[in-house]
């Protein structure tokens, strides 16, 4: 398939003041592991969370990972987006740094806020750590870090809630 040039959003078009969005939350690798460890019966399974937390936390990764990208690309199409990558593979500070590099503009990336599946927080700061928070825990089937227009960002977040969940 052949797309012409303004049919898709180019990865180096980000400007000052741009913000960045996560179209899925991270935590992949923990929610795995935790069901790993639910089903092989180790004690640290349920050190901070449930056994039905676990379970939960596991099919909303299911879902995440299974919920394909173009819903999020979409978007970033509809909103006049500069850009984005991926968070498949490594961590998202490592994606965000190779977005950062690309860039045309003189532009720096602040990631404040990181989203991630219920409990996978407590599991990387209690029972074993993912560097889930320092933004290292690898991910399968991330969202992607979008940089939305400042000005659109309240409704590129609200069609993504409203659109895919």
């Amino acid at each position: 398939m052949v797309c012409e040039e303004d049919e898709y959003v180019k990865v180096n078009q980000g400007q000052v003041g741009d913000q960045l969005v996560l179209t899925k939350p991270l935590g992949t690798q923990v929610a795995v592991n935790l069901k790993e460890w639910l089903d092989k019966g180790d004690e640290k399974a349920t050190r901070v969370i449930s056994s039905e937390r676990i379970l939960e936390t596991y099919f909303m990764a299911m879902e995440s990972m299974s919920t394909l990208n173009l819903n999020g690309a979409t978007l970033m199409k509809r909103h006049g987006c500069h850009g984005a990558t991926d968070i498949t593979g490594f961590g998202i500070r490592a994606h965000a740094h190779n977005l950062c590099q690309v860039q045309k503009a003189d532009v720096n990336f602040h990631i404040h806020t990181l989203p991630v599946l219920d409990g996978t927080a407590d599991v990387n700061n209690e029972v074993f750590n993912f560097k889930l928070l320092e933004g290292y825990s690898a991910e399968t089937s991330g969202g992607l870090l979008a940089m939305v227009p400042k000005e659109k960002v309240d409704n590129f977040r609200n069609d993504l809630k409203e659109e895919f969940g």
